[in-house]
């Protein structure tokens, strides 16, 4: 049996951010330290529902504090995200953990993120798949390839060279 430590913690506003970041740092540095399996980080914007908003970022601060215990994005939503970014932070993290990250792609749900993200909520399924396309093209790309295109509804772009970092996990983080 594994148990996994879920942490989206709620804020009640920006005197309290600081606090909770603490705490749920603590959380998951114990969780570690009592024997659990995974980290379960989630990406929220704008609604209060997560404090911490970049699950990437997080998961970053968070690698050097864990010594056992995977990091699990659930989910990272894809509509939201650059795919190349996407790639670049994905690596990162898995590099961080030394391969002990799980990514979920999803299509989120919440119309006040993709509003806010200039996104319309009723295209998120849509959305997801231009991204998760154009980030397993990117994850496959290699530099003797010739420069990569891609194009979503909101970013395009002709990538020449590599991303970097390179995942620890070949041919990509564990999706």
């Amino acid at each position: 049996m594994r148990f996994y430590c879920y942490l989206s913690p709620q804020t009640p506003g920006p005197e309290g951010d600081g606090p909770i970041i603490e705490a749920i740092t603590e959380q998951a540095v114990a969780a570690d330290q009592a024997g659990f399996a995974a980290i379960c980080l989630t990406e929220h914007h704008f609604s209060d529902y997560n404090t911490y908003g970049s699950s990437f970022q997080f998961g970053s601060y968070l690698a050097g504090k864990l010594s056992q215990a995977w990091v699990i994005l659930t989910v990272a939503v894809a509509p939201l995200h650059n795919p190349p970014v996407l790639v670049e932070q994905a690596n990162l993290l898995d590099q961080l953990l030394s391969g002990r990250l799980i990514v979920g792609l999803g299509s989120g749900g919440s119309p006040l993120e993709f509003e806010g993200l200039g996104r319309d909520p009723a295209d998120r399924s849509r959305l997801s798949g231009e991204v998760t396309e154009a980030a397993l093209r990117a994850w496959a790309h290699q530099p003797e390839d010739g420069p990569l295109e891609y194009r979503t509804t909101f970013d395009s772009g002709r990538m020449g060279g590599r991303i970097m970092p390179g995942p620890y996990r070949r041919p990509h983080p564990l999706l």
